[in-house]
């Protein structure tokens, strides 16, 4: 298997259109439903494109043999007082979950974020039925940072949203 971690290019919203589908269909734990989910390639190419020409974004891919197959974004403040802050998304479809992709995924985030970005902290919420993914973010240093009751609508039953974060301050 050829797996790459590489920065998404605008030729690539295709294929990141047709990622989040899939992996919006595969578990309740994401805040999309796949038909939810209809942007033109132009637009998730303008989007790839703005995330790229920002200093304090990224978008990385995980492609295997040409198939995109995972996701990271990181998408920082547009404000002077919120730049330093960043949302991180991560999406890896279910069939290759388990194969470490989501900490090479981290861990070129951390690299990005020490080296090259005005980055001080990382937020993002969890569903609060995915402990899988908890325990995976508190292993890599993330901490739980508070609880929104109703976060997560899935066809009238609710679930709370769990945010956690990390500190990039040394």
């Amino acid at each position: 298997m050829n797996l790459t971690i590489r920065k998404a290019q605008k030729t690539d919203a295709e294929g990141i259109i047709k990622h989040i589908k899939v992996i919006a269909g595969e578990t309740n734990h994401h805040t999309l439903v796949p038909e939810e989910f209809n942007p033109a390639v132009e637009d998730e190419a303008k989007v790839i494109n703005d995330l790229n020409e920002s200093e304090n974004s990224l978008i990385l891919l995980v492609d295997i043999e040409n198939e995109i197959v995972g996701i990271l974004t990181l998408v920082g403040g547009n404000r002077s007082r919120t730049k330093h802050c960043a949302s991180l998304g991560i999406s890896i479809q279910q069939k290759h979950c388990g194969m470490g992709i989501g900490h090479q995924l981290i861990d070129h985030m951390n690299q990005w974020v020490e080296k090259n970005s005005p980055i001080t902290k990382v937020n993002f919420v969890v569903h609060e039925e995915n402990t899988k993914a908890i325990k995976f973010y508190e292993t890599l240093g993330f901490k739980y940072e508070g609880r929104s009751p109703m976060y997560f609508n899935d066809n009238g039953d609710y679930y709370d949203g769990i945010f956690m974060g990390k500190s990039y301050i040394k």
